[in-house]
């Protein structure tokens, strides 16, 4: 069963190819991953510029507004907790072909961001953070399980 004729699993939503729900209180980076886990989820990943832009307008039509810088970001799947500062895929350890990095991104502030959120400064996009401040979070679901 593909992922266009399928349904996507209770308190999930269908956007631009996946499967995607929103937790609006926030947790770290490591509390989040777990709980996407655990609903045999990741975090959200962009596949693409078309998707991200779907998602966007998915979130702040759903009161994700990606407003203020550092309080209205999101958890993307994306880190560089054990990759010697290389940012892949938090799920399967791959590099992402599509990164949407704002202007100056990433840039390690501090020695220690090595997590990443997508937030809108001026455009929207990706920024290295530490891994420990909360944000809110959003699990995908890209096929389904049969």
């Amino acid at each position: 069963m593909d992922m266009h004729s399928a349904a996507c699993p209770k308190k999930f939503k269908k956007v631009a190819g996946s499967c995607l729900r929103l937790f609006p209180n926030k947790a770290n980076f490591f509390n989040a991953y777990r709980k996407c886990d655990k609903l045999n989820a990741t975090l959200l990943l962009h596949k693409t510029e078309k998707q991200q832009e779907q998602i966007t307008k998915f979130l702040i039509d759903n009161g994700f507004k990606l407003g203020k810088p550092y309080e209205d970001e999101i958890w993307i799947g994306i880190a560089a907790l054990n990759t010697k500062a290389e940012f892949v895929s938090e799920h399967d350890q791959k590099t992402m072909k599509y990164m949407p990095w704002l202007p100056g991104e990433p840039n390690n502030r501090d020695g220690n961001e090595e997590c990443v959120v997508y937030t809108n400064r001026m455009v929207y996009g990706y920024n290295d953070v530490d891994c420990n401040l909360k944000h809110k979070f959003v699990c995908e679901i890209n096929k389904l399980n049969n």
